[in-house]
């Protein structure tokens, strides 16, 4: 079941601290400023990456496209991007940021292949702002088409962007089940579907998986620890899942806490589908590249 809780109270905060934080930057400027990375992420109410990067909490980051656009400005970094790149209007005009998918571009060369995966995941959320695969497969095409035309070299991190592509699934809930759902495709599992509906036969009520093998009808779900009082009080669904025939395996935090209990986690996925797990998993890289070993 999905998670929305444990991250939407920390982009509220984030959404709150950067309005202010950016009102303050365009006081101090008489430029426009088009914000990017966190500062953007926090306005467009995405959840930001976990995985440190060099990226300063005191400051906004904004978008220029020449070094000598970046202005010094108190509390403002300039980030050079050198191709072009769509923004949108936000807050009735108050403020203007990168759109979402170059955001994720600018990213690129600042993020492990995981977190980018993550990253553009949370971009495409059921309660986003209407983001799809096919945004970012643009996205692709119109940056090396853009370089061709202008003679530019591709953006640092462009190879990472085509290969998080081919792993990206839309209408995810959480990070967490980004991170499984790799988890299990680097040990040679496959990758599960996302959001597999169950209908309920005397209602007729649909209910969905986080993820599923459906041919071998095993449901995997993600349980964050906000929201355990919902998933108490919905307890019929488990048994409801078992009496169509479905196994389940309900993953925790604790499960992907450590190499061990990765390890174990994924040996258990593999008993239930009939497989064996790899003994050395892949790199993600190996999997968006389609080196994968399947077992049979």
């Amino acid at each position: 079941m999905a998670d929305y809780s444990m991250y939407q109270h920390d982009i509220i905060q984030n959404h709150a601290a950067a309005l202010r934080a950016c009102d303050e930057a365009r006081n101090r400027t008489s430029m426009t400023l088009v914000f990017t990375l966190s500062t953007a992420l926090a306005l467009l109410g995405i959840e930001p990456p976990r995985e440190r990067t060099r990226l300063q909490d005191d400051v906004v980051y904004a978008a220029v496209h020449h070094e000598s656009d970046r202005w010094r400005v108190k509390g403002v970094r300039f980030v050079t991007w050198q191709g072009s790149f769509e923004t949108v209007v936000l807050q009735r005009g108050r403020f203007r940021c990168v759109h979402a998918v170059y955001v994720w571009a600018m990213y690129a060369a600042r993020l492990s292949l995981q977190e980018l995966v993550v990253l553009g995941d949370s971009m495409m959320r059921r309660n986003s702002r209407g983001i799809r695969i096919e945004d970012f497969i643009r996205l692709l095409q119109n940056l090396r088409e853009e370089a061709q035309v202008r003679g530019l070299r591709l953006p640092r991190g462009f190879r990472s962007m085509s290969r998080a592509v081919r792993l990206m699934r839309e209408h995810t809930d959480s990070s967490q089940e980004t991170r499984l759902r790799l988890l299990l495709m680097r040990y040679g599992l496959g990758c599960p579907r996302i959001n597999v509906p169950i209908r309920i036969p005397d209602s007729g009520r649909l209910f969905y998986l986080d993820m599923a093998y459906p041919e071998k009808k095993l449901a995997i779900e993600y349980d964050g620890t906000h929201h355990r009082d919902q998933w108490l009080a919905d307890c019929d669904r488990l048994k409801f899942i078992d009496e169509q025939g479905w196994q389940h395996i309900q993953v925790t935090a604790y499960d992907l806490s450590s190499e061990e209990q990765r390890e174990r986690l994924v040996s258990l996925v593999a008993k239930k589908l009939g497989m064996d797990a790899l003994s050395n998993p892949l790199t993600l890289e190996q999997v968006a590249d389609g080196r994968r070993v399947w077992n049979r």
